[in-house]
């Protein structure tokens, strides 16, 4: 963080830059900067008014739908002719004051796409001959740039796309209200549904920039803007562009679409803008009354083999629980709640796996010894029962402290790996849906038999291999446990039966597990 905000200045230089790959990788990290953290707002004030007024320039509208500069139009392959005189047009004004009178100045030249010169040089040119104040220059030279720009489709597609990051910055890092009512014009948000109905594979990053602007739109103004999203992307409905082009990623997706799978990028865009739809009263009725649970439902049945594709999967439960906040009969039509316990018991199923070809290897002879054939060909339980009974002869040995943590030192070093970040990511939103869902009383009829099938296997392998799993998914894990024989007293006998609380005891006493991962 001191690097960068001793480098912000660079960064706001660099958005003079006449070459657009360079003002793009900016503003992308300006983008992750601006969502993720307040790095923005607490820079001090006077670089955080220059890197503003610089993105103020980026994001300004074009003149809108109704004078031909509408996003989806933009992005088009069309000629020149197809476009008002104005797209290639240099026209400032500004105001120089000399005392108490200003002055206003004009600067209009035609066909500025015509100049070979860069941007910079034509704007060096300009300054020295109007006598352009230091305040207006990057105004001009964003002006100079798009003018030149426009006439090339793929320059043309680099401004767009700037100016769509950039205002999802400037709404993210919380700019003036004065700034935003500009940038966010009546009939924007139909401009960026028509850039997603554009059937165009080269407008992969211009269809991910318009869905995270949109995104950033209901982060700004939540009820007032969000019933004008759903109804310009049919949300409410299920046969609306918005649910119909989610269904469609979805099944091209997991393999049942002919049709070719939405680039990676996209399709995280989409999601992660249902998710923030999601989040509020009305976006939530609208993802209900479309009927997107069972497509949601389908993807955490998918079973993929790709790690990366893990991520679809842990948003899509991460949406089935907001929206079951509102609608739980949908959900337990089709089978919900067996349906995520099955993914659950599928993914620790995955690292039993991984623990056994580990311990494998760990126990593989050193130099040109080998082993016998047939010690090799055991079966990942009769490991996993090897594992139990170390720990177990581990917690029977050392009573004392000094002793425990030995044990847990020892076992430690038996398992070299840990489950991957998507994975456990995945985990942790299924434990966390059934935390949320054990005390609900509108899931009291479903959650009492929850723990007679393969749920208490899936939670004891977490609990019992909490060095694998890290804390975050071992504490999840006892706190579902423990909220279960709270809600359901009557049952505890058949967790001592299947030895659940037999290995929570043993963690508590052996394992030494920190609060943060490392």
């Amino acid at each position: 963080k001191q690097w960068y905000q001793r480098r912000v200045r660079d960064l706001t230089t660099l958005l003079a830059a006449s070459d657009m790959d360079i003002v793009l990788a900016v503003l992308n990290l300006l983008y992750v900067f601006s969502k993720r953290s307040n790095f923005i707002s607490r820079l001090a004030p006077e670089r955080r008014c220059s890197l503003k007024l610089r993105l103020n320039h980026l994001a300004e509208s074009w003149g809108g739908k109704n004078n031909g500069f509408g996003l989806a139009t933009c992005c088009g392959d069309k000629t020149m002719s197809e476009f008002p005189l104005t797209a290639t047009t240099l026209h400032f004004e500004f105001y120089i004051t000399n005392g108490d009178t200003s002055q206003q100045r004009v600067i209009h030249k035609e066909q500025v796409n015509t100049i070979s010169e860069s941007s910079a040089k034509v704007m060096e040119d300009l300054v020295s001959e109007y006598q352009v104040p230091t305040g207006k220059q990057m105004g001009l030279l964003t002006n100079i740039r798009l003018a030149q720009s426009f006439s090339n489709y793929t320059r043309r597609l680099q401004c767009v796309q700037a100016r769509l990051q950039a205002i999802s910055i400037l709404v993210y890092s919380n700019a003036g209200n004065d700034i935003l009512q500009n940038l966010l014009y009546d009939g924007l948000i139909e401009e960026l549904v028509d850039v997603l109905g554009v059937n165009d594979h080269r407008l992969t990053e211009i269809k991910a920039a318009a869905l995270k602007t949109l995104t950033a739109t209901i982060h700004l103004e939540r009820t007032p803007r969000i019933h004008a999203i759903i109804d310009a992307t049919g949300m409410s409905s299920y046969h609306g562009f918005f649910p119909s082009l989610f269904r469609s990623c979805v099944l091209s997706m997991i393999g049942e679409s002919n049709e070719r799978p939405l680039p990676q990028m996209l399709s995280t865009a989409l999601f992660s803008f249902l998710y923030h739809l999601a989040s509020y009263e009305a976006g939530g009725e609208a993802l209900v009354s479309c009927g997107i649970m069972e497509t949601l439902l389908r993807i955490v049945q998918w079973r993929s083999t790709n790690k990366s594709q893990l991520t679809f999967v842990t948003r899509s439960v991460r949406l089935i629980d907001l929206i079951t906040n509102m609608d739980v009969t949908t959900f337990t039509s089709y089978s919900g709640l067996n349906c995520l316990i099955n993914r659950l018991q599928h993914e620790v199923e995955i690292c039993k796996k991984e623990l056994y070809e580990d311990s494998v290897a760990d126990e593989l002879p050193r130099g040109n010894e080998r082993k016998d054939e047939k010690s090799m060909d055991v079966a990942p339980e009769a490991v996993e029962l090897s594992f139990d009974r170390r720990l177990s002869s581990d917690i029977d040995g050392p009573t004392d402290s000094e002793g425990n943590s030995k044990a847990f030192q020892s076992s430690l070093k038996s398992l070299n790996s840990c489950i991957i970040s998507q994975r456990a990511a995945l985990l942790k939103s299924i434990l966390n849906f059934l935390k949320r869902a054990i005390p609900d009383q509108l899931f009291s009829e479903y959650i009492r038999n929850v723990m007679d099938g393969s749920l208490p296997t899936s939670l004891k392998h977490i609990i019992n291999k909490a060095e694998y799993y890290g804390p975050s998914l071992f504490f999840l894990a006892t706190e579902v446990v423990t909220l279960y024989v709270f809600h359901e007293p009557s049952l505890l006998s058949s967790l001592q039966d299947r030895k659940l609380t037999d290995v929570i005891l043993d963690a508590l006493v052996v394992k030494e597990v920190y609060v943060t991962d490392r």
